[in-house]
């Protein structure tokens, strides 16, 4: 294999390695946020005080760079962006999709010869050996190809994705407040069209397609869902330090709430 194609492989690899990361990001900075949209005992004692604009503040900047992280990861089209669409039109190259397939498809190489074997007769063996793993490696790969750039397509002209592409996009281009009633105040998802579990559903439809990039393409198997698990006792573990003391902290000595000004 020559330089240029080794070159090739490289960047195709690069690229599905930057997706994994942005959209293992992307979990976390979803894990942090849940609690802060769905735990009562965290966003009820801060409605209505002055730490209800930090909460507001902390809920759209995690919500924002989480689906920032997922088009860069899945859904950027610019060549270089390193994501899943821009790797799948990498591999529209029939020699590089091929090449990763001869890699994909090379048998593992066997234990050492036992010594009452010939070697004549192991290295037939051997060849043998080699040939029908080739053979049902490529077979596989062949069948399930189609399947990944299927799905792939799926997901990227997704309805749910176009609307967190439109969110992105806007605001990259047009910062983060809305003005309403002849004031700006801070974006939500709804401004864009979006929920705030959006995100979330998107990225668990991301970490199927990156399993599947490294399975397919690498026979890696990531076990992301693992890595979601962690992240979620990350987030739970940080919140429970905190949570306990939101509700006293959010009240005056006599037990009334500091409203924050409207």
């Amino acid at each position: 294999m020559n330089e240029l194609m080794q070159q090739r492989l490289g960047k195709a690899r690069a690229y599905a390695e930057h997706a994994r990361s942005e959209v293992h990001e992307a979990l976390f900075l979803l894990a942090a946020l849940q609690p802060l949209t769905r735990d009562e005992k965290i966003v009820t004692p801060l409605n209505n005080t002055y730490a209800a604009n930090t909460l507001e503040l902390l809920q759209w900047t995690l919500f924002k760079s989480a689906t920032i992280n997922l088009c860069s990861g899945v859904l950027d089209r610019y060549d270089d962006s390193g994501s899943i669409k821009a790797l799948m039109k990498l591999l529209d190259e029939s020699s590089l999709a091929a090449a990763i397939r001869a890699e994909r498809c090379e048998p593992i190489q066997g234990g050492a010869r036992p010594s009452i074997v010939p070697v004549d007769v192991w290295e037939t063996m051997k060849a043998e050996r080699e040939k029908k793993e080739r053979a049902a490696a490529e077979e596989e790969f062949d069948m399930e190809m189609p399947k990944l750039r299927a799905a792939v397509s799926a997901l990227c002209d997704g309805e749910l994705a176009t609307r967190l592409w439109d969110l992105r996009r806007k605001v990259l281009a047009h910062g983060n407040m809305k003005f309403v009633d002849g004031k700006y105040r801070r974006s939500l998802p709804e401004d864009f069209g979006v929920l705030w579990d959006d995100a979330e559903k998107f990225a668990m439809q991301a970490v199927a397609i990156v399993e599947k990039v490294f399975t397919v393409l690498y026979g890696h198997h990531l076990k992301m869902d693992e890595s979601t698990k962690t992240l979620d006792e990350y987030s739970e573990d940080f919140w429970r330090h905190l949570r306990a003391g939101l509700e006293a902290a959010g009240k005056k000595a006599d037990g009334t709430v500091k409203e924050r000004p409207r």
